[in-house]
């Protein structure tokens, strides 16, 4: 039998790692699709559970094999997810979740139509802008940079399956949503075919 597949998508600083990681949590039986980053590790993220972290040689290596479903480049680092891994996580029948910039999101959509997407969005573009400026993890000239993305990202919402408003204090309520919209996904489907 063959798995299923869950993208969570959305744009940076909404929260999506968040609610993936509280789904995860809740659901021990959803399989992480762990994506490769060139991006150093953060406090207490740990290679192999957040992401693999790899230099851009060893990710420019595996991109020249084709050993990537996607890659980008998001804010000076490439993410991409291996195509070996997800077959083997979907071969076993398994749910497999995966974190995706909406760039990325829409790739998966064009292989794998069926897999079941969610869009995680603020309240407005502002309020995203707003978050990211309080995480501390961009300058307010970096934030100009990323104005048109975000309101281009935040618009693409009606493209994906569900769409979920993660507001601000209310993650257990967008995470209660997401689990629905996943149980609602059903049955695992065959995705054998759709992996080219």
């Amino acid at each position: 039998m063959n798995g299923k597949l869950i993208i969570i998508t959305g744009p940076s600083g909404v929260g999506k790692t968040s609610i993936a990681g509280e789904i995860f949590r809740r659901r021990p039986d959803i399989k992480k699709l762990v994506t490769y980053t060139t991006r150093p590790p953060r406090t207490n993220e740990v290679n192999g559970r957040e992401y693999h972290f790899i230099d851009e040689i060893q990710f420019r290596k595996m991109l020249e094999s084709r050993e990537f479903m996607e890659h980008a480049k998001v804010y000076d680092y490439w993410y991409g997810n291996s195509r070996k891994d997800l077959e083997a996580l979907l071969s076993t029948g398994a749910t497999v979740q995966v974190v995706l910039n909406v760039q990325g999101a829409f790739t998966y959509e064009k292989i794998m139509p069926e897999a079941t997407t969610i869009f995680i969005r603020a309240e407005s573009p502002a309020v995203l802008r707003d978050r990211l400026l309080r995480r501390g993890k961009i300058t307010a000239a970096d934030l100009e940079k990323r104005s048109t993305e975000i309101e281009t990202e935040m618009a693409a919402a009606s493209e994906f399956d569900t769409e979920i408003e993660n507001k601000e204090g209310e993650l257990d309520r967008a995470v209660d949503l997401s689990l629905q919209a996943i149980k609602a996904a059903g049955a695992a489907v065959d995705t054998s075919k759709r992996l080219l």
